[in-house]
């Protein structure tokens, strides 16, 4: 009998828009998963538009103001 591994990424990423981010990075990564959640949460709470691409990954969209 095989038993069944679940593949948990050893990283999680958010890219940003340019001058989001200090000394001009565009990826902000995380080792966990709750970290990399709370962020995405703060991000919503901010206003900011998050654009799911895997559930490992998501981009902030630009700000129209």
């Amino acid at each position: 009998m095989s038993s069944a591994l679940i593949h948990m990424p050893k990283s999680y990423h958010v890219t940003c828009p340019p001058g989001m981010l200090p000394d001009g990075d565009l990826v902000k990564r995380f080792t966990s998963l709750q970290a990399f959640e709370g962020y995405v949460s703060q991000l919503r709470m901010l206003g900011c538009t998050v654009q799911w691409h895997t559930p490992f990954t998501v981009t902030v969209e630009a700000s129209s103001k």
